[in-house]
Parts: C-alpha cells; sequence; structure tokens
C-alpha cells in the first residue's frame, strides 16, 4: 500500500499515513528501515512505503534471532524413527493410548493433541475430530484380524479341522496381544458401541464371527455339530480370543496364553483332551 503525503499542508491523506506508520512501528516485528522514502515527484510529493522487515543483506546473522521458539506444544515428536515425521501416525498413537486409558468419551481433542506435541488446530488438519480417530483405530484393528483370518480359512480343507481352528485363535490372539495401546479392546467399551462409526464395522467383525464359526462346526465332534448353531458358536469363540485384551490390561502376555486361549476354543467346540495335546504338540507356537 503507497500512501502520499501532499506538501500542501496536512490533509485526511497526511493523516491516514501518519496513523499506519505508526501502527506499523507498534509492531513486534517491525525494524528502523521499516519506512523507505522515495524521491519527491511533482505529481505525488513525498511518497512513503511501509516494510515490516528489511532485506536480508541488511540484518545479516540476525535473521534468526526474529525467530523463537513458540512455547507450549511442539516437537520432538512422541514416537522416534521415521514414523516421527507422519503427524498422523503421531496423532492415532496418542488417541489409541487415551482412548484405551480413560475411554473415548472421556478424551478431548486438545489432550490428543498435546499428547502428540502438537496444537488441537493441527488435529483438526489431518481429522476430522475425534470420531474419526476412532474410525481409522477401528478400521485398523479390525482389517489386521479378518486379513489373518482369511488366509487360514482359505487353507482349511487341507488343515485337519482341530488343527484349523487352533492355528485360526492362535493367529487372532497374537495379533490382538501385538496391537499398540492395546487397541483390540476399543469395540468392546460401552462408549465406542454407543459411538456413531461403531456401525461402520459390523461387516468385517460379522465377517470375522463367520469364519470362526465355520471352523468351530468342523472342528466339533459330529454328535456335537448338529446341536450348534454356528453364528452363536463363532461369537463365542470370538469373545474367547478377545479376552486377551483384558489380560493385557493386567500384565504381560507370553506364548503360553496365546496356546491357552487357543486350547480354550477347542474345549469349547467338544474336541477331546487326546486331540487337544496331539495339537498343542504339532502346533507351530510361532503361527502367524
Amino acid at each position: 500500500m503507497v500512501h502520499r503525503l501532499d506538501k500542501r499542508g496536512p490533509g485526511p491523506a497526511r493523516g491516514r499515513a501518519r496513523r499506519l506508520r505508526h501502527r506499523f512501528e507498534a509492531h513486534p516485528l517491525t525494524c528502523p528501515h521499516r519506512w523507505r522514502r522515495e524521491p519527491d515527484s511533482p505529481e505525488a510529493g513525498e511518497v512513503y512505503i511501509p516494510r515490516i522487515c528489511p532485506p536480508l543483506e541488511e540484518i545479516g546473522d540476525r535473521t534468526l534471532t526474529h525467530i523463537s521458539p513458540r512455547p507450549g506444544p511442539g516437537r520432538p515428536r512422541r514416537l522416534p524413527g521415521p514414523r516421527a515425521a507422519n503427524p498422523q501416525e503421531q496423532l492415532l498413537d496418542s488417541a489409541a493410548e487415551t482412548f484405551v486409558g480413560q475411554g473415548y468419551a472421556g478424551t478431548t481433542t486438545r489432550e490428543v493433541a498435546e499428547l502428540a506435541g502438537m496444537r488441537q488446530a493441527s488435529l483438526y488438519y489431518h481429522f476430522d475430530g475425534k470420531e474419526d480417530l476412532l474410525a481409522e483405530l477401528l478400521r485398523r484393528s479390525f482389517r489386521h484380524r479378518v486379513e489373518r483370518a482369511r488366509v487360514i480359512a482359505a487353507a482349511l480343507d487341507g488343515v485337519a479341522p482341530a488343527m484349523a481352528l487352533y492355528q485360526l485363535a492362535a493367529s487372532d490372539v497374537s495379533a490382538l496381544a501385538a496391537m499398540p495401546h492395546n487397541i483390540g479392546v476399543l469395540y468392546r467399551l460401552p462408549d465406542v458401541i454407543a459411538s456413531p462409526v461403531y456401525g461402520q464395522f459390523a461387516g468385517l467383525r460379522g465377517e470375522l464371527t463367520a469364519i470362526y464359526g465355520h471352523a468351530g462346526m468342523r472342528a466339533a465332534p459330529p454328535e456335537l455339530a448338529h446341536c450348534l448353531d454356528e453364528y452363536g458358536l463363532g461369537e463365542l469363540l470370538v469373545q474367547l480370543a478377545d479376552a486377551v485384551t483384558s489380560m493385557r490390561a493386567v500384565g504381560e502376555i507370553d506364548p503360553y496364553t496365546t496356546k491357552t486361549i487357543a486350547a480354550a476354543c477347542l474345549r469349547q467346540c467338544g474336541v477331546s483332551e487326546k486331540t487337544i495335546h496331539h495339537v498343542l504338540t504339532h502346533a507351530d507356537d510361532g503361527v502367524r
């Protein structure tokens, strides 16, 4: 903006330029070179052009003195390595920790952002809000479990029924035990079930339940299988696998815990102890 000062005397233009000059003088980033006087001209008179800061060659090494650390939340980020450069991963990690630790309803976006070393406004640049964070966490936890279950289900015909169910349960329990901040427990929390985003994942959970139900019916003895409901059995087996999330809250999970829960799934389907012993003897403890 160019302001002209008329040599013929004071007037609106001269007063306005003086007020603007005072305004720039009060600005914290101003400096002695903020005004440049142009040569007089017959048409324009004296011309003053406001400048908030001088050219770099005029201040040299003093450039960095104008940049001070902003107080409050900021770097360093909470995750090391490559993930530290991804603010979305930082926010999701913080959301997982707070949602599981203090409940979904009891967490605010400000708390999530501050735990990630960011400001609340930065969170809304990457996510629409708390529901969007929850939806992504649920999507990741369900997708990982279902993808592993699909792989085992595709090979059911070539594996003994009891061994197939054991591998399915052991793989699912291992996945739940490895999820960061125990996010596998989220979909069981009452405030998460009551959230609008919960219904988006009914299909994935239904698919997981159906895979468990099919594997359980194959493993059950013929005299017992005819009186079982496949979907109800699948729901019960999923709940048994989910028990590892409650156990994580009180201690670490070791391979024996995984084997114990997987064997409990076999017992729930009526598999004999002799068969269970055979499965435990020959099963791969590092099933993936």
